[in-house]
C-alpha cells in the first residue's frame, strides 16, 4: 500500500550512505547519489523502515566490519537534505528500493506536493550524516582501562596495546601474537605483492574498519606465521600495529619474531610520544626498543 505523500515529511527515515569512504573515526558518512547510465536520471535513496534499509545493505554488500553504514534524517533535517540533493543535480526521489511499497518521484513533483521551496543557498556538497547507531569498538573507555585484568588471554588487541604501553612484558606481547593469529588482518602491498611500508615501518592493521576507502590497496593475512615469513622475507625492521585511527603500538621486528620471549625485561627502553595528547591512552605513540 502506497504511503501518503505528506506523511513522509513527518516520520523517521533511513538514507544510505557511501561504504567506501566513511568517516569510521567520527562516524558518519555522506548519501549515496545515483547516476542511470544514461545520466538522465539522478537519485537520492530513502527507506521507511529499518528491515527495509538493512536488507537493501545486506544486498548491496555495503557492510563495514558489522557497520551498516546508513543515518536516519526526519522533517526538517530531511528537507534540507533533499534541497541539497536538488541543488547538486538530483533530478528523483527513490523510496523503499526493491521492497514491495518501492516509489520514485521526480524532486520537482515532490517539492510541489510536499509545498517546499528549492534552496537559493550556494551548495557544492551534500555533507555528512551521523551513521546510526555507530560505536567505535577499538575506542577503550575509561571504564573499560580501569577494569583491565592481568588475564592477557581474554583481552582485545586495543586493550592489550594499552597495557603493553603502559608496562612492556613479555607475557602481553605473547598474547599479542596469539591475538592476531586468531583474527583477520591487513597489510598495504604494492602491485608486485611486496610489502609498502611507510618510514621502515610496516602497519598491521587488525581492522578494515578504517582502511576500507583504500581496500584494493591492501589484502588480508589469516595467520601469525605468514606475517613471520613476510617479515623476514622483506627484513621489516619496525612494525606498527594499529586499528588505523587510535594508538599505534610500535615493535622492532626481532622482538616481535624473538621465540625468547620468556626472558625478565630488564629496564626496557623506550620512548613515549606524544602526538595530539588527549588522556593516558588516546593520542600516545610507544616506541619500544628491547
Amino acid at each position: 500500500m502506497m504511503m501518503e505523500i505528506s506523511k513522509l515529511l513527518t516520520i523517521p527515515l533511513y538514507t544510505p550512505l557511501y561504504s567506501d569512504d566513511l568517516d569510521m573515526v567520527n562516524g558518519c558518512g555522506t548519501p549515496i547519489l545515483r547516476r542511470s547510465t544514461d545520466d538522465s536520471q539522478r537519485t537520492i535513496f530513502f527507506f521507511t523502515s529499518l528491515d527495509a534499509i538493512y536488507h537493501f545493505i545486506e544486498e548491496d554488500g555495503g557492510i563495514v566490519d558489522d557497520v551498516y553504514p546508513f543515518a536516519t534524517v526526519e522533517g526538517d533535517t530531511f528537507i534540507e537534505l533533499l534541497q541539497k540533493a536538488y541543488v547538486l543535480g538530483m533530478t528523483h526521489v527513490d523510496f523503499n528500493l526493491n521492497e514491495e511499497n518501492h516509489i520514485a518521484y521526480k524532486l520537482d513533483y515532490f517539492f510541489k506536493q510536499c509545498h517546499i521551496e528549492p534552496t537559493h543557498n550556494n551548495i557544492t556538497s551534500i555533507g555528512t550524516y551521523p551513521i546510526y547507531n555507530y560505536y567505535d569498538p577499538y575506542k577503550l573507555t575509561q571504564a573499560q582501562i580501569d577494569n583491565l585484568s592481568t588475564n592477557y588471554t581474554q583481552m582485545s588487541l586495543p586493550e592489550l596495546i594499552y597495557a603493553y604501553h603502559k608496562t612492556p612484558d613479555k607475557a602481553i606481547l605473547e598474547a599479542l601474537r596469539l591475538a592476531l593469529d586468531h583474527i583477520t588482518y591487513y597489510l598495504k602491498l604494492s602491485d608486485y605483492q611486496e610489502p609498502v611500508t611507510d618510514n621502515n615501518q610496516l602497519y598491521i592493521y587488525y581492522t578494515n574498519r578504517f582502511i576500507y576507502h583504500q581496500r584494493k590497496h591492501y589484502t588480508s593475512f589469516e595467520t601469525i606465521e605468514a606475517l613471520d615469513d613476510l617479515l623476514k622475507k622483506f627484513a621489516i625492521k619496525e612494525i606498527v600495529i594499529t586499528d588505523g585511527a587510535h594508538d599505534k603500538l610500535i615493535l622492532q621486528t626481532s622482538t616481535f619474531l624473538s621465540q625468547d620471549l620468556h626472558k625478565t625485561y630488564q629496564d626496557p627502553l623506550f620512548t613515549l610520544l606524544i602526538i595530539d595528547f588527549q588522556d593516558d591512552y588516546y593520542g600516545g605513540y610507544l616506541h619500544g626498543v628491547i
